[in-house]
């Protein structure tokens, strides 16, 4: 098993809603690339597979 500790950042949802909304509306790069959102779903996916 793999233990690391990350630092927590502050912050809010209203700023990746407004990137989201200049990448969508203006072809602002992303701020979330999809191969990040795919290794959050696969930690994910593997930390509750013990759940089940």
């Amino acid at each position: 098993m793999h233990e690391e500790r990350v630092e927590t950042v502050r912050s809010t949802y209203s700023g990746f809603y407004e990137a989201l909304y200049e990448t969508v509306a203006n072809g602002a790069p992303v701020l979330v690339k999809p191969e990040e959102t795919i290794a959050q779903l696969r930690i994910l996916e593997e930390a509750t597979e013990g759940l089940k």
